[in-house]
C-alpha cells in the first residue's frame, strides 16, 4: 500500500463510485479495484461493503479515510516544500454553477496551459456544502458568493463584483428597473447557491416597495436568461464579470438604488498545502475581471 492506493480511496469516498474516482485520478475502474484490493489485503480487514450499491465504506474504513486525508496532506506539504514550486499534482476547485458564466473557465485555461503538470478537477455544488467540503479536507478551494457562513479558519480572497441587473426582453415597457419589474411577469432564479443574492434582491424589491406582477422560481439559469430572451418575463441577475456576456437581443439596466453587486471570491483553509496555486487561480480571475477595487471591509469577510 502506498500514497497512490489512498489518494483512490479518498477519490471514491469524494465522487461516490469507482467509476467516477477513476475519472478523477486518471484510472480504469478495475484499478481503483485493485487499489482497494491492496489496501484491504495489507490491512487485512474490508474497507467497502460490497452487498450495498455504490459499495458504501464500512465503519474501520471511515477510520482509515480520515486517517488518509490527514497522511496525504502532510505528503503534499513535504513533497512541495521539497520540490519548491507546489504547481504540480491535483487541485480540487469547488464552484457554484453560475460561476462558468464568468472568468473561471477562462483563469482555468490559463493555468492548464502554463502548468502542465498541474491537475485541476472541479465540483459544482450550492454554497453552504461547498463550504463544509473545504472545511473536512474534500475540496482544496472553492468559489462562492458573498454572504455563505464562512468559519474564521477558513481565509477568503475576493476577485470580482458582479452588478446585478434587471434583464428584459427588447419590447418589455419600462425606462427604469422598478417599471420593468411592474409591468412584465416576474422570473426569479433560485437556487441553495443563489440564496445569499436572492435575499439581497429581495430585501432591495421590499425597501423600494416594488411590487411584482407575478412570480416563477427557476433554479438554472441558463433557462431563465432564454426564458428572458424570448419576451416571457424580466428577471433580476448577476451580470458575470469577464465571461460570456447577455445576448445581445435584450435589454439590461442596473437593479437599485444605487446599483447593487454581489461578490465572488475563493475560500480555502489556512494550513492548506496549495496556497501558491490558490493564489495564482485568484490572480488571474481578478484580472479577467478587470481588477476590482475592494474595500478593507470585503477584504477580510
Amino acid at each position: 500500500m502506498d500514497i497512490r492506493h489512498l489518494k483512490t480511496l479518498v477519490a471514491i469516498a469524494d465522487y461516490g463510485t469507482f467509476g467516477a474516482a477513476g475519472e478523477a485520478v486518471f484510472l480504469s475502474q478495475s484499478a481503483v479495484s485493485q487499489h482497494v484490493r491492496i489496501i484491504e489485503e495489507d490491512l487485512g480487514f474490508k474497507i467497502f461493503d460490497r452487498t450495498v450499491r455504490p459499495p458504501a465504506l464500512t465503519a474501520r474504513g471511515a477510520m482509515l479515510l480520515e486517517s488518509a486525508r490527514k497522511i496525504i496532506k502532510e505528503y503534499e506539504s513535504i513533497t512541495q516544500n521539497l520540490t519548491g514550486d507546489g504547481l504540480s499534482g491535483r487541485l480540487s476547485l469547488g464552484t457554484i454553477r453560475a460561476s462558468f458564466k464568468g472568468a473561471l473557465p477562462k483563469a482555468l485555461a490559463i493555468l492548464r496551459r502554463r502548468y502542465s503538470q498541474l491537475h485541476i478537477h472541479v465540483q459544482m455544488a450550492v454554497s453552504p456544502d461547498l463550504v463544509t467540503s473545504v472545511l473536512n479536507g474534500r475540496l482544496d478551494a472553492a468559489i462562492i458568493p458573498v454572504g455563505t457562513t464562512v468559519k474564521k479558519n477558513l481565509c477568503w480572497l475576493p476577485y470580482t463584483n458582479e452588478p446585478l441587473v434587471v434583464l428584459a426582453d427588447i419590447n418589455a415597457e419600462g425606462n427604469t428597473d422598478k417599471e420593468l419589474l411592474e409591468n412584465s411577469p416576474y422570473i426569479r432564479f433560485f437556487t441553495r447557491s443563489s440564496s445569499s443574492t436572492a435575499r439581497m434582491i429581495d430585501k432591495e424589491l421590499l425597501r423600494r416597495n416594488i411590487h411584482l406582477h407575478s412570480r416563477i422560481d427557476i433554479d438554472s439559469l441558463g433557462p431563465v436568461i432564454r426564458m428572458v430572451e424570448h419576451g416571457l418575463g424580466v428577471s433580476v441577475l448577476p451580470e458575470p464579470v469577464g465571461g460570456e456576456p447577455f445576448p445581445p437581443n435584450v435589454r439590461k439596466i442596473p437593479f437599485g438604488n444605487p446599483p447593487i453587486k454581489r461578490q465572488l471570491g475563493i475560500i480555502y483553509q489556512k494550513s492548506s498545502t496549495k496556497t501558491k496555486v490558490i493564489s495564482l487561480l485568484h490572480n488571474e480571475l481578478f484580472k479577467l475581471s478587470g481588477s476590482p477595487e475592494f474595500t478593507d471591509e470585503e477584504k477580510n469577510l
